[in-house]
């Protein structure tokens, strides 16, 4: 029986400091696509001419959409009080249940097609500077 031997010797510490900062980069990322998709969502909701602020206080048009990084930093979510993204089903008077229906479809492939865009910033603005600081 041949054993082959290798001597396979290299610095754990590059790999180390990269884990370290992968849930801050992971959440920066998403803070980002949620940023992007909020002013998508935004511009889609005002070309339709749907109002995006409540009558009772002047409050800017952004912040009436919100997003958020989930805890365990994979899942970013964004939502909207003036704006209904998805209607839930309702029960009937006949007790038959009507299914829910979503009122902005187009969200979800608007920002998957910018995602090589949204990667492509996040590397040039946010990953390159990080791993600069690291010595990587």
């Amino acid at each position: 029986m041949a054993i082959l031997k290798a001597d396979v010797k290299f610095n754990f510490e590059p790999i180390q400091k990269l884990a370290k900062i992968y849930p801050e980069i992971n959440a920066r990322f998403l803070s980002l696509v949620g940023k992007r998709s909020r002013t998508l969502l935004k511009m889609e909701a005002l070309s339709k001419g749907v109002r995006l602020t409540d009558g009772k206080r002047s409050r800017s048009p952004l912040f009436m959409i919100m997003s958020d990084v989930q805890t365990k930093k994979s899942l970013v979510k964004v939502y909207s009080h003036p704006l209904m993204l998805f209607e839930n089903g309702r029960t009937l008077r006949d007790g038959s249940k009507e299914s829910g229906r979503k009122i902005y479809p187009a969200l979800k492939t608007s920002v998957m097609s910018r995602m090589g865009t949204y990667i492509n910033d996040f590397e040039n603005k946010i990953l390159e500077p990080e791993l600069r600081k690291l010595d990587l």
